[in-house]
């Protein structure tokens, strides 16, 4: 029986010959077979190990960031391939689709919060797309309902919400300068639109405007007003009749007024009653502003008083952090009173005085000659 030798040195032979006889094609598409089987088998050995799958995972992310850091022409070349692959998987993969929206979800939120020229672009891309595309418009149109609606019916949401605009106003002037121009127009469109919708908006706003008011103004008041008692239908007529009653007396006292008012300056009785009503409508705009600058400045002082300590006397820096950073006063009112009250005038000359000891600042004149 031949050894075991003999068989290899005979098997070696005759793969000699053989691959004398064949050809160097068929010799290398055999050698490549051999490679395709050996690539499989460890391919499939890989797959049922997860330390390896994971490590050569985590090795691969590495080597691809490295080149793409180092490499240009890489980068590029991996850019390019990306927005092929993307738009293929986008097209044909679900589960890549929808986890492809989240991340670009948390991506823009993540970049508008830190990013101020993609905040410009996205802004300018927002304006332009509203222009051109009447989808895009009629989606925003229905998110700014949905917003709207949850700002009139969200207290949380609401509260959440007035704080951002708050901060934003104090910290960025463009946005607090385009907020000032959009309140002028809003109160543009209240006085010459008359559409129903609209003005029942505005109602709904001031509504809870007031009630936030009376909340922060006088919150013992409005647990009363919570708890009252509902009026019958007598006790409403009454209240309704004393109004008009009332609201009655009250023109007939401006008539009387705005007739002798016409009879002393001999002016028209039309021209002292539009007075009347530009004179109303001026102190009715200065007491909206008022109020709302009354409610602003009681928010601005209650969210102060909570950053300050209660049980202790504050210190500067506390004031200062309490302040916004921002402070408008000391710890005494003299200082203040001080470089508030006088401004020194920057003169060259002396200034003349007359008889009575009065300063006076007088304009120079120049002789013609």
């Amino acid at each position: 029986m031949p050894s075991k030798q003999y068989r290899q040195r005979q098997s070696r032979r005759n793969r000699h010959v053989n691959n004398n006889i064949m050809s160097s094609t068929e010799i290398a598409d055999k050698i490549e077979r051999k490679r395709q089987r050996h690539r499989d088998l460890m391919r499939s050995i890989r797959k049922q190990n997860n330390d390896y799958v994971n490590r050569n995972r985590e090795n691969t992310k590495a080597n691809v960031k490295r080149r793409l850091q180092m490499d240009s022409e890489y980068r590029q070349r991996n850019r390019d391939c990306a927005k092929v692959n993307t738009v293929r998987r986008l097209a044909s993969d679900k589960t890549y689709r929808q986890k492809n929206i989240e991340r670009a979800k948390i991506n823009k939120v993540r970049r508008l919060a830190s990013d101020e020229s993609y905040r410009n672009k996205n802004r300018v891309n927002t304006v332009r797309r509203l222009a051109s595309d009447e989808s895009y418009r009629q989606k925003n149109r229905q998110r700014s309902r949905i917003r709207k609606r949850r700002l009139l019916q969200d207290e949380q949401y609401r509260e959440k919400n007035r704080e951002q605009v708050a901060s934003r106003l104090l910290s960025d002037s463009n946005y607090k300068k385009k907020n000032r121009d959009r309140s002028r127009t809003t109160y543009i469109r209240l006085q010459e639109n008359a559409s129903t919708t609209y003005r029942e908006y505005h109602r709904a706003v001031s509504y809870s405007a007031r009630q936030h008011y009376m909340q922060v103004a006088h919150p013992q008041n409005t647990a009363a007003t919570n708890n009252k008692q509902k009026y019958t239908d007598r006790q409403k007529y009454w209240i309704r009749r004393t109004r008009l009653l009332t609201d009655c007396r009250r023109r007939s006292q401006e008539f009387q007024q705005q007739r002798k008012m016409a009879t002393a300056s001999n002016v028209s009785l039309l021209d002292v009653k539009l007075l009347y009503e530009r004179c109303r409508r001026l102190m009715s705009r200065a007491m909206k502003k008022l109020k709302r600058l009354h409610i602003y400045l009681s928010e601005k002082a209650s969210a102060c008083l909570e950053k300050l300590p209660t049980d202790r006397r504050p210190t500067e820096d506390e004031l200062t952090e309490a302040m916004d950073g921002i402070r408008y006063h000391t710890a005494s009112s003299e200082p203040y009173f001080w470089e508030q009250s006088y401004k020194i005038a920057q003169l060259q000359q002396s200034i003349p005085v007359d008889s009575n000891g009065t300063a006076h600042v007088f304009k120079e004149i120049h002789s013609h000659k």
